[in-house]
């Protein structure tokens, strides 16, 4: 197939329309480079799309999956020991301001400054995603795609059990 048949140039023409009209509506000063890397990464998910066709979904399950099962390892050592255990391990920045410490698959905040990182005495998962809701949003997509695939078996289905757990210990409302 074609990347750039009638459809792609369609959806990149009407994302840069939006983006200029957004952008002289705010009143916010445009970034070409911004804008240039956002069509870049719609192209490449548009040539994984075609290339993984129907098993796009099943992969993000199954790194979703696997993912979750090592942030929940490290959420029960952050939990055990406290979040100052695994900082040392934390050699990355963090991309936003909500997390204070990145191993690239699983991120902890100082729990100590911000409130809404402990709910109900326990810590907030934060998983690999930058915040506990955006981690859910990961978990709940998965858990309906496993589900679909599934067609909602729920005894025995050890991946909905894991991504369950993992989503109950964000305690994430999104």
């Amino acid at each position: 197939t074609n990347i750039f048949n009638k459809k792609v140039i369609l959806l990149f023409s009407v994302f840069i329309l939006w983006y200029v009209v957004l952008r002289f509506y705010v009143h916010i000063p445009m970034h070409f480079t911004f804008l240039i890397n956002l069509l870049f990464t719609i192209w490449v998910c548009i040539i994984a799309t075609n290339s993984l066709k129907s098993k796009l979904f099943l992969y993000f399950e199954q790194l979703t999956t696997t993912l979750t099962v090592i942030c929940l390892v490290l959420y029960a050592i952050n939990v055990v020991a406290g979040p100052g255990a695994l900082k040392p391990f934390c050699t990355f920045t963090p991309y936003s301001g909500v997390s204070d410490g990145s191993m690239l698959i699983y991120n902890i905040t100082d729990y100590n400054n911000r409130d809404d990182s402990v709910l109900f005495g326990l810590l907030r998962n934060y998983g690999f995603a930058w915040e506990p809701g955006r981690y859910a949003s990961f978990l709940v997509l998965a858990i309906v795609l496993n589900l679909s695939r599934t067609k909602f078996k729920v005894k025995g289905n050890k991946a909905l059990y894991i991504l369950s757990f993992a989503l109950f210990t964000t305690f994430s409302s999104s």
